[in-house]
């Protein structure tokens, strides 16, 4: 089977300056995202799609900013210090976040 790639030009917004790079992906990736229309609502819509994205790691890289990625790997870590019982003080020296 012949899969179709695109290339789609993205701004890189981590640096000073807006760089232009290219980047290659299946079509089919963006296309097997679910219509607003089939969904009684858009929350509904918006949480189908979030659990597309969220398989995908090509199209959350691709979707992502450098520092949405660091805000995320960020919330992830602190969320894990709390739940193994971590203070909040001890949390904050060890990922360089304010209380």
């Amino acid at each position: 089977m012949l899969q179709h790639n695109t290339g789609i030009l993205l701004y890189d917004m981590s640096k000073d300056q807006s760089i232009i790079k290219e980047k290659d992906i299946n079509k089919k990736e963006f296309v097997a995202l679910p219509s607003v229309g089939d969904y009684l609502s858009r929350q509904e819509w918006e949480k189908a799609c979030w659990q597309k994205l969220s398989k995908s790691n090509k199209l959350l890289g691709l979707l992502m900013t450098s520092h949405e990625r660091r805000d995320l790997v960020m919330r992830a870590a602190i969320i894990k210090g709390i739940v193994s019982g971590k203070s909040y003080r001890q949390i904050s020296k060890e990922l360089f976040v304010s209380l």
